[in-house]
Formats: structure tokens, C-alpha cells, sequence
């Protein structure tokens, strides 16, 4: 049973072992992001775990930001699209995440990740963009991935959540939500230390 800091502990060397997969992944295939893009962060539906999130509200609670952003959090009629999405002000559908450091699993996996197929084989999980725009890395990502190269396997970073801390990691919640409830952890178990 870990406690509060070790979970966050836990959770953020599986992050950091997922950037440098990704890394080599992203060397290998020659995929990348476009610099501002956000259509991903746009999307009004996407779901995380309370546990993927521990990080981040730990970071806003030493940073003595964690009473605004719980309140920001609570606000009725908050957009659902994710708080730490801060669109270009030309540009609505473009920005960059402001917590990229401490961003959610999801956020990292998207793009340069695979999933397992109902052949077991993985699949390449990217964004229409990279397709469209980019379809000599994209080609060479899917081929990579087919031929059996290494990639982030989506399923096997979730399990990896869930033996830190099973209920948490299931607990999937909209975006905002999942950090909503991050933050009243790690605040209950400050204000209880």
C-alpha cells in the first residue's frame, strides 16, 4: 500500500519512463506534434483518471496555487474542454497546455502510442493531423509499429497506474473532473498531515 507522496512518486517515474519511450519512438518515426496545435485539447470529452493527476495537484499545492485552482475547478458552467488548455488568442482551435510537465497520461499517450488490435498485434494510435500532414513520418511510425518495433502501449501504462493504486486509476472522470478531484486529495491529506 503506498502512501499519498509515494504514489505521486510512482506515478511520475511511470511518466518519465513513457517520455523517453515516446522520445525514441518519435526518433525513430520522425512524428511530431505541430508546435500550437491543441485540436486534441479541444476536445470537450476527453476522460482521465483521479490518480494521473496526483502529480499536478501536488505541484499546485506546493506552488500555493491549489485553493484558485480548486476554485476555478468548481465553477458551474466551466467549459469542459481542459483548464490547462490556453488557446491562442487569434486562434481558438490552437494554444499550448501550461502544465505540460505534469500533464495527464492521456495527454502523453495520444499521438505516439499504440494500441493492441483483436489480433494482438499493436496499432498506431496518432491524430488525423499527423496523417494528413505528415504522412512520410506517419508511414514510418505505422511501419515501425507492425514490424514489431517498440512503441507505448497504451494498455500496458494503465495497468501500470493501476498497481499504484487500482481504485484511482479506474476512476475515469472527464478531464477537469479527474483534476478536481486530484486536488482534494492531496489537500485533505496536507490539511490532515
Amino acid at each position: 500500500m503506498y502512501t499519498l507522496p509515494e504514489k505521486i512518486a510512482a506515478v511520475s517515474e511511470v511518466f518519465s519512463k513513457l517520455d523517453q519511450e515516446i522520445a525514441k519512438f518519435q526518433s525513430v518515426s520522425g512524428m511530431d506534434c505541430f508546435f500550437g496545435c491543441g485540436l486534441c485539447c479541444t476536445k470537450p470529452d476527453i476522460e482521465a483518471s483521479i490518480l494521473e493527476f496526483l502529480p499536478l495537484a501536488q505541484q499546485h499545492y506546493d506552488e500555493d496555487n491549489a485553493e484558485s485552482m480548486y476554485e476555478l475547478l468548481q465553477q458551474d458552467g466551466l467549459d469542459p474542454v481542459c483548464v490547462n488548455f490556453k488557446k491562442h488568442s487569434t486562434h481558438q482551435d490552437r494554444g499550448l497546455c501550461t502544465q505540460y510537465t505534469n500533464r495527464g497520461l492521456i495527454c502523453r499517450l495520444f499521438g505516439y502510442s499504440a494500441r493492441i488490435d483483436k489480433y494482438g498485434n499493436n496499432e498506431l494510435v496518432t491524430c488525423a493531423r499527423i496523417k494528413n500532414e505528415s504522412p512520410k513520418a506517419y508511414k514510418k511510425g505505422a511501419k515501425h509499429v507492425s514490424d514489431g518495433g517498440e512503441v507505448p502501449v497504451m494498455s500496458h501504462y494503465y495497468r501500470q497506474l493501476q498497481a499504484i493504486d487500482f481504485e484511482l486509476a479506474n476512476q475515469r472522470l472527464p478531464i477537469n473532473q479527474a483534476m478536481l478531484e486530484a486536488l482534494k486529495i492531496v489537500m485533505a491529506y496536507q490539511a490532515y498531515r
